[in-house]
């Protein structure tokens, strides 16, 4: 498996043939060197956290949003001029895209922009779902046309283990409230669960029967629009983790199968 290298000083990278988003534009606001997040994933592609922080505490560092205007701008009119068929404009990025301090007026700018040329195209984001508690990110998620939100577990145990977040007291139970509370109020709430194993010891899969049985009662409870359960392609930030296996993958699906009837749209990728 190869490791992607960082996206530094990369603003907007793409366009990008995506398994589950399709032709996308990725917009990167975290351009310091190394991934800067608030979770330290264990599976992560890009590898460990080099900048950790909580929401709100780096002052310092981030992309300047007239820098994020001007390329996004650059590349959709050379698109548009060629007739590029795009089906997604992507707040992803080097680590966690809502952590920018100006999270709020970026997106509401590269809604325009987009619009310009690409009126068609998702205004996308993927997100890892701890920030969905303060009121100006949820405020501001709801002017995506899609929001793909990470839930790899459902226990605190395997949270803490598998993400491994900066805040040691931020616990799984509120983040899955949080998603409830969003699927309340949007139609285009999408779940995406990475299942893994792992052949380390010291660190905890996601794929036992507790767990999926626990992950497919969350998912039923958030009442999402769609689930999208996959696995590891690309190197991960440690060693030990591995692909889960195909029936893994069938089986979580089966549970939530079993559990929301066929309410939840379940997709394996």
């Amino acid at each position: 498996m190869i490791k992607l290298p960082p996206r530094t000083g990369q603003i907007i990278y793409g366009p990008i043939h995506s398994r589950r988003i399709g032709v996308d534009i990725g917009i990167n606001l975290l351009v310091q060197e190394g991934k800067t997040c608030n979770f330290n994933c264990v599976y992560c592609q890009y590898g460990v956290t080099g900048n950790p922080t909580s929401y709100n505490k780096l002052k310092t560092g981030w992309v300047k949003p007239e820098l994020v205007y001007t390329a996004l701008e650059k590349e959709l009119s050379k698109l548009a001029e060629t007739g590029y068929r795009l089906d997604a404009v992507t707040f992803s990025g080097y680590g966690e895209p809502t952590l920018h301090p100006k999270f709020p007026s970026i997106v509401e700018n590269v809604k325009k922009i987009k619009e310009k040329y690409y009126p068609n195209a998702k205004l996308t984001l993927i997100t890892n779902s701890s920030t969905l508690k303060y009121k100006r990110i949820l405020k501001t998620v709801k002017i995506f046309d899609q929001i793909i939100a990470k839930l790899d577990a459902a226990t605190d145990k395997t949270f803490h283990s598998v993400n491994r977040p900066v805040n040691k007291k931020l616990d799984i139970q509120t983040i899955i409230n949080n998603l409830i509370g969003l699927s309340s109020t949007v139609e285009h709430l999408i779940i995406q669960t990475l299942l893994f194993n792992t052949i380390n010891q010291s660190l905890i899969s996601n794929t036992s029967v507790e767990e999926l049985k626990a992950l497919s009662e969350a998912i039923c409870r958030i009442r999402p629009k769609e689930v999208q359960i996959y696995t590891i392609v690309r190197a991960p930030a440690l060693s030990g983790v591995k692909p889960a296996s195909e029936s893994q993958l069938k089986e979580l699906k089966k549970y939530i199968d079993e559990r929301c009837g066929f309410e939840v749209n379940v997709k394996i990728y």
